[in-house]
């Protein structure tokens, strides 16, 4: 099962995870849109929710599994030409291996870290 964890969850209330690690996640839906212009199609179909911390949006599951995988997630912004602020550069998505999520973290290149992606093995719904 893979799920996604946005950065500014994560490095305001998330705790830090490692591979191998027993976790317990709240999920909520993928907003399928941003995904599929920043990472692709096939990435929106292999993501099985979003890690909510915040409970500010509607969980459909909490699922249990031990951390198999771990990569940071980073993309470009431009400017969005409307004068309303910086939109995610479409294509530039990239995904690069870390054993860890400890804060220690940082973008590569002119790319911004923007989440997490976290694949869970013997994952599960929470009884």
């Amino acid at each position: 099962m893979r799920v996604w964890i946005d950065e500014w969850q994560q490095s305001c209330c998330g705790d830090a995870l490692a591979e191998g690690d027993e976790v317990t996640m709240r999920l909520r839906p993928v907003d399928a849109s941003w995904f599929e212009a920043v990472f692709g199609s096939a990435f929106v179909r292999g993501l099985a929710g979003c890690d909510e911390s915040h409970q500010m949006t509607q969980v459909q599951r909490i699922v249990e599994g031990r951390v198999h995988r771990i990569h940071a997630a980073s993309c470009e912004y431009r400017e969005s030409g409307d004068g309303m602020g910086a939109i995610p550069v479409p294509g530039s998505g990239v995904l690069r291996r870390i054993p860890a999520i400890d804060g220690e973290c940082r973008p590569v290149g002119g790319s911004e870290l923007v989440g997490y992606v976290v694949d869970l093995d013997k994952a599960h719904d929470r009884r």
